[in-house]
Order: C-alpha cells, then sequence, then structure tokens
C-alpha cells in the first residue's frame, strides 16, 4: 500500500515538472560534413583543453542543454564546468569556448566551419551539419 502510494506521489511530481522518464532531450555532437567525425575520447579532450585541432561552441548557461553537455560528456554540474573552465583560461592552457545564444546558431557557426564542432538537440539536426555521436 505504501509502496503505491509512493509511486503514485513520485509520477504527480515528475509530471509535474514536465519530466518524462526516457524523453530527455536527446544531445548530439555536430560536426561539419566535410570534417571527419570526432571520437567522443576528442571531444572530452577538446572540452578539457587536453585536445587541440578544432574549434569548440558552447550554449548559454541559461540553456538547460549547457547543463546535460557538461553532465553527459565530463559528468560534470554546471558549477564543476564552469569552475574548470575559470581555471583553464586563468592558467592559460586555453581559450573557453565560443558560446552562442542557441541551437540554430551552433548549428549554422559549424555548417560553415570544418573546424568547429559543438552540441544541440537532436530534433535541430538537418543536412547541413551530421551528428558524431549521441550524448548518453
Amino acid at each position: 500500500m505504501k509502496n503505491s502510494r509512493l509511486r503514485a506521489v513520485v509520477a504527480a511530481l515528475l509530471l509535474g515538472t514536465g519530466f518524462a522518464i526516457g524523453h530527455a532531450n536527446e544531445l548530439v555532437l555536430i560536426h561539419n560534413p566535410s570534417a571527419p567525425a570526432p571520437s567522443r575520447e576528442t571531444v572530452e579532450g577538446l572540452y578539457t583543453c587536453r585536445e587541440t585541432g578544432a574549434k569548440i561552441l558552447d550554449l548559454p548557461e541559461s540553456d538547460s542543454a549547457y547543463a546535460d553537455f557538461y553532465k553527459r560528456l565530463l559528468g560534470k554540474e554546471v558549477s564543476q564546468a564552469k569552475a574548470m573552465w575559470a581555471r583553464l583560461v586563468f592558467t592559460g592552457k586555453c581559450r573557453s569556448p565560443k558560446q552562442l545564444p542557441n541551437s540554430a546558431a551552433v548549428k549554422q557557426a559549424v555548417a560553415q566551419d570544418p573546424e568547429m564542432v559543438g552540441y544541440i538537440e537532436k530534433s535541430a539536426v538537418d543536412a547541413s551539419v551530421r551528428v558524431a555521436f549521441v550524448l548518453k
């Protein structure tokens, strides 16, 4: 009895927040169609400054995809990602990713420059870019 009541409460809370299990936005790493697809390991290296060779793009912190991206790619919360970038920039290891205002801007920038990679919602992908991998 208690178990079913708990399930009902949890289900109501999840539905009330707009969260649906299994229906989270799918994020994908995109690249220019004329460039080879980077591996997940390469992208992890790019977003931690261990790798060079591509220009990386970011969405604003206010975009929910920002938090999802850093959690899914590096296992970092927003505060940890911000601290990581502050440390890397301060020590001169690299520059932080160029931040663009939305997924459409990221997609357009990647489509125009073979050296750029970025992340967007899978639903926003079209023929102008290619998916390197899905962020899980």
